[in-house]
């Protein structure tokens, strides 16, 4: 069978030589027994110099003493002895430093035997192009799991969000619990910040803000609430559409709790100063001296205790009575002056 599908194989020779010869890519055939070369097409020639009639591996390869260990021949034919399905591979050549798509298969050569056929396109630009998105991928992984802020990024049109190990963790979930849909965050938010929330995300949609920036509430995996400063930033097509929106969110807690804990404390503060001020409540006074108790239990003489608790101001002077008790001699002269 296959002596009579080579006997076809002359006519088309040339036409295939044609045709090869016309592609940027490096196009060979090889003999699967002993590795010569029986064509190489004119790209393969500027790239390697004239190798027809060589070995592929001592021609297409750097420091090799005999057929590649990664030679694809036995993933070519079938243990029925045909052709099998084109093997696709890639690898990078030590030859030039360029990396390749091999696209392999077992045809029948014009005299009928079996030969490989390799049609290799150079994808090095590509795989500069993965290696770069791959350190790029790998430092924003580093980032992220270096800082202490959750951080998500929007696919606004899929209704899709990634959230990092830290927004998870954040909120008590593990990586496993939270999906990407957008709802994972929209129904964590608190029934009470929700609105606000939402109007300030479609105004930074609308262009009316540069940032999107809120401080809510939102629900932990044990139903407590934890606050977050929550920052963005909307990304555009040419058409000015939202495509995509990205940011982080800090845990302010903590700095909430303090700050309702001093806003608690003022309050308090200013309802006593309330309560001084009109010097109202139970005070403790002495039944003979007259002196006053204060909150840390000492004695002040009653002007000192008002002057200090209130607005009134003092100036000091006698009465009638005590100066007539205390200073009679005084009294009765003011008393003579008096009825002249």
């Amino acid at each position: 069978m296959l002596q009579e599908e080579g006997k076809k194989m002359p006519a088309a020779y040339e036409s295939l030589k044609a045709v090869i010869d016309s592609m940027d890519a490096i196009i060979y055939v090889a003999d699967m027994e002993t590795y010569d070369l029986l064509l190489v097409n004119d790209y393969t020639r500027r790239h390697f110099g004239d190798i027809q009639g060589g070995k592929c591996w001592a021609n297409l390869q750097q420091g090799q003493t005999g057929p590649c260990d990664f030679c694809s021949n036995n993933k070519l034919i079938g243990a029925d002895g045909l052709p099998r399905d084109t093997y696709v591979w890639e690898f990078h050549n030590t030859l030039n430093g360029r990396w390749y798509e091999c696209r392999d298969k077992a045809i029948i050569w014009r005299d009928g035997r079996l030969v490989r056929l390799e049609i290799a396109t150079d994808i090095t630009e590509r795989k500069d192009a993965e290696e770069r998105l791959r350190q790029q991928i790998e430092r924003y992984d580093l980032v992220t799991a270096g800082v202490r802020d959750g951080i998500w990024d929007w696919d606004v049109p899929k209704k899709k969000v990634f959230f990092s190990a830290r927004w998870k963790t954040m909120r008590g979930f593990s990586e496993e619990e939270v999906s990407d849909h957008e709802e994972e965050w929209s129904s964590g938010i608190h029934p009470e910040d929700a609105p606000r929330v939402f109007a300030s995300v479609q105004a930074h949609f609308a262009g009316e803000t540069p940032w999107f920036t809120e401080e809510y509430r939102v629900r932990r995996k044990d139903n407590t609430w934890m606050w977050v400063l929550d920052r963005g930033l909307a990304l555009r097509d040419a058409a000015g559409r939202v495509v995509r929106m990205a940011g982080s969110e800090t845990d302010i807690t903590l700095r909430k709790q303090m700050e309702e804990e001093r806003e608690k404390l003022i309050a308090e503060l200013r309802e006593a100063l309330a309560k001084v001020k009109t010097l109202s409540g139970m005070l403790p006074i002495c039944s003979h001296c007259k002196k006053i108790r204060d909150d840390k239990g000492y004695w002040n003489q009653v002007e000192i205790y008002i002057r200090d608790r209130s607005e009134a101001e003092f100036s000091h002077g006698i009465c009638p009575d005590c100066l007539k008790k205390y200073y009679p001699e005084y009294y009765d002269k003011s008393e003579g002056q008096a009825r002249e």
